[in-house]
């Protein structure tokens, strides 16, 4: 089944595509977070075709159809916005994505992060450095590397610990922005509300 709700001639590798999912895991992400999305995500060519570099919890970090987002926007209810960090160029976005391809792909997704982080919200931010290990990734931590390293771009996520709620408040100030017609006419009834 064919689901079209993103736009494959506006988009473009390095873009950030950005989830928000309608379960408890989504909600407390985005309450520790402070953001309006729970997941980030970056778009990259393999093999002549856009796909999704996703960093998953169950399945460490892999490529993603985009098919496949379309499908939970159908049947989970999940709502995606596409972002790009302000002026960058396509070669910029390329090399972002190749980085994200060669140095973040096959790695296991960082739990360990993951759950100092969510300590870090209960108690308070006490815990200073890298909260999870240097050889995994979670979402936001590849997508920022892959954007800092790869595309020579820095839109301010911090040096460590970067979160979904840190990439909002990066797009609220205006370091990202909006890939305008990145879904089609029916994706837009899947677009996160910011």
């Amino acid at each position: 089944m064919s689901y079209d709700l993103v736009n494959r001639e506006a988009i473009r590798p390095g873009d950030l595509i950005c989830r928000w999912t309608d379960d408890a895991v989504g909600f407390w992400i985005r309450v520790a977070t402070k953001g309006r999305w729970n997941h980030d995500a970056i778009v990259v060519r393999h093999e002549g075709r856009l796909k999704i570099g996703d960093a998953l919890m169950k399945s460490g970090c892999q490529l993603t159809e985009i098919t496949e987002w379309e499908r939970l926007c159908f049947e989970k209810r999940i709502r995606i916005i596409v972002l790009r960090p302000t002026f960058a160029t396509p070669e910029q976005g390329e090399l972002a994505a190749q980085w994200w391809l060669d140095h973040v792909r096959g790695h296991d997704y960082d739990r360990v992060a993951i759950w100092r982080l969510g300590l870090k919200w209960l108690v308070g931010d006490w815990l200073s450095g890298k909260v999870g290990l240097e050889s995994n990734f979670f979402c936001t931590e590849g997508v920022r590397d892959a954007w800092q390293k790869g595309g020579k771009i820095n839109p301010w996520w911090p040096e460590t610990n970067p979160t979904p709620g840190t990439t909002f408040k990066r797009f609220k100030v205006g370091t990202l922005v909006e890939v305008m017609d990145s879904l089609t006419e029916a994706g837009k009834n899947y677009r996160i509300n910011v």
